[in-house]
């Protein structure tokens, strides 16, 4: 699965860099394909490992033994996120040096925007695994949900290639922000801290919507 969450986000950046090159768009390309990572070793995972536990009952296993809801939440973060550095790093390594590409890198800004889109994807994870009747309901919604929020706004390609509406639509999807983030942070050697910021919030609602999902299947002790 590692290999996957590298391989497809790679190809991916450098399918789009072969046509962005033409027009000096190479940081869209490569951005896209550290975003398509994230939501494919993060929310995905996510979305199907919560989907998992509640299809073998131990989520009330756990809450049998006194684990808190909130322990749940930050143990399940840390562990994915942790798993999800391999792609994360050579996402980015390898797309840029396929392609040719190279910028100034601000290393905080970059794990910043990282860490900020994490805590984003693997909320959207946790809705979508306890919105799921199985683990491979899941995967289909999680799979089709990263494809989208690749595709709507400049996230993958630069706002004056795509139609007006689909512009528009960017500015409510978190990737757009995080993508937005991470292009300043590993091109441009800046904090952007306005997409930082709202990325910020979106975080905060989605652990808060993920929080109260999962109600019905865990208390507090």
């Amino acid at each position: 699965m590692v290999l996957t969450g590298i391989l497809v986000p790679v190809l991916l950046a450098v399918g789009l860099g072969m046509y962005a090159r033409a027009g000096g768009h190479l940081e869209y390309a490569v951005v896209g394909g550290v975003v398509f990572s994230l939501l494919f070793e993060l929310m995905s995972k996510v979305a199907s490992n919560v989907a998992f536990m509640r299809s073998q009952e131990s989520l009330d296993l756990l809450i049998a033994n006194g684990v808190r809801r909130s322990e749940y939440m930050v143990g399940t973060f840390a562990a994915f996120l942790v798993l999800s550095l391999p792609a994360v790093v050579i996402t980015p390594l390898a797309s840029s040096a396929i392609l040719g590409f190279s910028g100034t890198l601000n290393f905080f800004a970059v794990l910043l925007s990282i860490l900020v889109g994490a805590v984003t994807f693997m909320s959207l994870g946790v809705l979508i695994g306890t919105a799921s009747k199985t683990l491979e309901q899941a995967s289909s919604l999680a799979s089709m949900a990263a494809v989208v929020l690749v595709a709507l706004g400049a996230v993958a390609i630069p706002a004056e290639l795509l139609p007006a509406w689909l512009v528009h639509l960017g500015y409510v999807n978190p990737a757009y922000y995080i993508a937005d983030a991470l292009r300043s942070a590993l091109f441009h050697d800046r904090l952007d801290l306005a997409a930082v910021s709202i990325s910020g919030g979106m975080a905060v609602v989605s652990i808060a919507c993920a929080v109260s999902s999962m109600r019905w299947a865990l208390r507090d002790a």
